[in-house]
C-alpha cells in the first residue's frame, strides 16, 4: 500500500517540484497548405541551378574543343615546316 500511494501521488508531486519547465511547443502543421508551395519553389529552383550548371560546362566544353582544334592546326603547321 505505501509503495502504490508513493508511486501514484508523491513522486509525481516531488518530480513536478523539482523538474519546473515551460511547456515545449509542438508544430502541429496548421501551415500545411504552404509546405507544397515552398517545396515547389524549392524544386524550380534546384532545376534553374542545373540548367545553369549545364549552360556553362557546354560553353566551356565549346570553347575547349575550339582551343584544342586551333592548336591542332598551328602544331600541323609547325610540323610541316620542319619538313
Amino acid at each position: 500500500l505505501y509503495a502504490t500511494l508513493m508511486t501514484l501521488y508523491i513522486v509525481p508531486l516531488l518530480y513536478d517540484i523539482l523538474f519546473k519547465r515551460q511547456p515545449l511547443t509542438v508544430d502541429t502543421g496548421d501551415d500545411l497548405d504552404e509546405a507544397p508551395d515552398d517545396a515547389q519553389q524549392f524544386i524550380e529552383e534546384m532545376r534553374r541551378e542545373r540548367e545553369e550548371q549545364e549552360e556553362a560546362r557546354a560553353s566551356s566544353e565549346d570553347t575547349s574543343a575550339e582551343d584544342t582544334s586551333a592548336e591542332d592546326t598551328s602544331d600541323h603547321a609547325a610540323s610541316g615546316n620542319q619538313k
